[in-house]
């Protein structure tokens, strides 16, 4: 309904553990969508793949190559 309705701009919120579970969702999303806030162990492993050190947070290290190019999409937004 929010898509359909022609408003702008449109903005998702998505979180979760695992960046690989949800990496094709964030790709629609990003497609569809103004912006695109990620949260959760998905930012966590957007921010190591950005360099930072995220201490004992929980980060998908299998993933990080994945990270980066989602990284280059203007769309996407960490906190």
């Amino acid at each position: 309904r929010v898509m359909s309705s022609g408003e702008k701009p449109v903005l998702a919120i998505l979180g979760g553990a695992k960046i690989s579970t949800k990496l094709s969702l964030i790709n629609s999303l990003s497609n569809s969508m103004d912006k695109v806030i990620l949260g959760g162990g998905i930012a966590n492993t957007l921010i190591a793949a950005k360099g930072y050190d995220v201490g004992k947070s929980l980060i998908e290290e299998s993933m990080l190559s994945e990270a980066e190019k989602l990284l280059d999409n203007p769309k996407i937004i960490i906190p």
